[in-house]
């Protein structure tokens, strides 16, 4: 893990959205925890991250390789890779979360779902 802390836990989720580089991630809390999500993973060698976990089905993960295990979960799932990202992060105690590569524009429906099911924590940063 990158950061430890006795507050809130940050964790930064890499999702396979478009990136766009130099991103700025020096105005977030520094990580305590850093998580792949499926083909979000090609971002963390340009970010200089180092990843602590790496979910998903891995369909979009072709080529990518991190030097972290995988926790595979099968194609036909409720949940999107972003989601299991999530899942994993508040699982781990985090409370704050920064999604990397994961949005080009306003909220879409199905991440304010995904934020509701999974449960809001106390601070949701978008960078990239």
């Amino acid at each position: 893990m990158t950061h430890t802390s006795s507050a809130a836990k940050t964790a930064y989720l890499l999702v396979a959205g478009r990136l766009t580089l130099p991103a700025d991630l020096c105005t977030f809390p520094p990580p305590d925890l850093v998580i792949a999500a499926d083909g979000g993973a090609r971002h963390a060698a340009g970010l200089g991250l180092n990843v602590d976990a790496w979910v998903g089905d891995f369909d979009s993960a072709q080529g990518d390789e991190l030097d972290v295990a995988r926790k595979v979960h099968p194609t036909a799932k409720d949940e999107t890779d972003g989601e299991l990202a999530t899942q994993l992060a508040l699982a781990q105690g985090c409370t704050r979360l920064v999604f990397v590569g994961a949005f080009g524009g306003a909220l879409t429906t199905r991440r304010r779902c995904c934020w509701a099911r999974c449960g809001w924590p106390s601070g949701v940063w978008t960078c990239g």
